[in-house]
């Protein structure tokens, strides 16, 4: 029993509170083998390749936007397989780096 009352005595001071709560860490640089999102660009004629191939129910929807056929890429269920932007005939999704160099 005066074991535990040490630790809460221990982890109860303020500056250790305070320490917990407010704990910064640096930021984790990316990797350079690490892929991104794809990135959807003009051109998607809805053949719905990209749903298809992709493994993880809903990560890749098809919506219309000034109806016109768009993916739309949901970031929280992506895995960033890409198998999307190998399957896509017409370049509607393409890699993030291609895409930065594009513009």
């Amino acid at each position: 029993m005066s074991s535990l009352i040490w630790y809460l005595h221990e982890f109860a001071r303020l500056e250790w509170i305070k320490n917990f709560l407010f704990a910064k860490t640096k930021p984790v640089p990316t990797p350079p083998r690490f892929r991104d999102f794809p990135v959807v660009v003009e051109g998607c004629t809805e053949c719905k390749a990209c749903v298809t191939i992709c493994p993880v129910p809903e990560a890749i929807t098809l919506s219309h936007v000034d109806e016109k056929p768009t993916p739309v890429i949901n970031v929280g269920r992506c895995i960033r397989c890409h198998q999307c932007i190998n399957v896509c005939k017409f370049g509607a999704l393409v890699r993030k780096e291609i895409a930065v160099s594009a513009n």
